[in-house]
């Protein structure tokens, strides 16, 4: 059973589809998991029961008076942080790419489920969503006010986690990705894309930036005492890309520190790059030049075109999880990643996959030559001061590894 950790029991699901058997077979499952169940037969319907605090949403990609693409335009426009869990009969082709429209629209989709719908591939569906997307506390409806966002920063008080890099040849620690969450015992849990939405709309997204960056520096400090030295990669708001004066600010903090360029990476996506390329570009260079790391995060989620990221100095692309996940069971995710691995090659550019989840992915990605791959199989967000313990466990774990692969 889903539980609202401060409130208890008080998930809930709007269903959204005019199949009688799927939608019941759809109530039986989410009832049966303790989600108060509430449905809608046409769009008009859908609109006027969608509110923001509904834990799920799940709808027909092919309903008489709409579509499923409609659907997420609706939602991403109204920045939905439901967990969408996407049906339909359309085959598993366009299913998938409905859903990649939905992340790369910045929603939360779970899932995807196939016709004729069992309530056996619903539970286990939802037991798959319970045990990543809830239970990692990346999903809720709560969005937080200016206000308390202003007071969070100005406090220092948002929790910086760090997702280890690896390298797939040999499960060496490359570097670590900065990740931040809203602090979960004041308060109710907060999805990281609303936290990053509302820093956005107050305009405190460069302080944000800032205060994520200064903290880095000084876990990598902390940690080079002990011998530890890995790299350090950053997201970047194609805002702050916008602001002619983010890279001085940037260069103003990292002079405080004993920190070599090549050891910062920026994360950037292709979004920063649909419209007004100027600043941007000006911004990246700046920091090219400088010797930090350039990263092209999400890469083939995006708008741009190859001529517009051939004008941007990247020494790294990121592969969307979206692919790397689906690439065992779906042949074009499985050709999309190893396109892209050889453009990397070819570019002579790191490659790093998103979505290690399992052995199995590890392995297929290594197989293919990926660089770099970060994940839950590896890990999930890790504190600065448990990080140490954590490279400890984790070369005890490659050495047993090893161990095995030659016994």
């Amino acid at each position: 059973m889903i539980v609202d950790e401060k409130n208890g029991p008080s998930a809930s699901v709007l269903l959204f589809d005019g199949d009688g058997e799927a939608l019941a077979e759809l109530e039986r499952a989410f009832d049966d998991a303790g989600i108060s169940v509430h449905t809608s037969s046409s769009f008009e319907e859908f609109k006027g029961k969608y509110r923001e605090d509904y834990r799920f949403v799940v709808f027909d990609l092919q309903m008489p008076d709409t579509d499923g693409i409609e659907i997420l335009r609706y939602l991403a426009d109204r920045n939905c942080s439901a967990i969408l869990v996407l049906t339909s009969r359309a085959g598993e082709r366009i299913t998938r790419a409905a859903a990649r429209l939905g992340e790369v629209r910045g929603l939360n989709v779970g899932g995807t489920l196939s016709k004729p719908i069992t309530s056996e591939s619903v539970t286990k569906l939802l037991s798959g969503i319970d045990a990543s997307a809830y239970s990692k506390g990346e999903s809720t409806q709560v969005l937080i006010s200016t206000r308390a966002m202003r007071q969070k920063i100005e406090e220092g008080a948002l929790n910086i986690l760090y997702q280890p890099k690896v390298r797939l040849s040999t499960g060496e620690i490359d570097g670590v990705e900065a990740l931040v969450r809203w602090p979960t015992k004041s308060g109710p849990l907060v999805s990281t894309p609303s936290l990053i939405y509302v820093a956005e709309k107050a305009d405190l997204i460069d302080s944000l930036t800032i205060q994520i960056l200064e903290r880095g520096l000084g876990a990598l400090t902390d940690w080079a005492e002990h011998g530890v030295e890995v790299k350090l990669s950053i997201n970047v708001s194609p805002r702050s890309l916008n602001n002619a004066g983010f890279v001085d600010d940037v260069l103003s903090v990292i002079g405080r520190y004993e920190v070599p360029p090549p050891r910062i990476v920026f994360e950037v996506t292709e979004k920063a790059f649909s419209s007004n390329m100027i600043l941007p570009l000006e911004n990246l260079s700046r920091l090219g030049l400088k010797g930090f790391g350039i990263s092209i995060d999400d890469f083939g989620t995006g708008h741009s075109s190859f001529e517009r990221l051939n004008l941007v100095p990247f020494t790294e692309l990121k592969l969307d999880k979206s692919f790397v996940i689906s690439m065992g069971e779906d042949p074009q995710s499985y050709e999309i990643v190893r396109s892209a691995l050889q453009l990397g090659k070819r570019l002579d550019v790191n490659v790093v996959a998103e979505g290690v989840e399992s052995a199995e992915i590890w392995s297929a990605l290594a197989k293919l030559g990926c660089d770099l791959g970060q994940g839950f199989y590896v890990s999930g967000g890790v504190s600065a001061g448990k990080y140490i313990r954590w490279t400890e466990e984790w070369r005890q774990r490659i050495e047993s590894r090893a161990r095995v692969a030659t016994s």
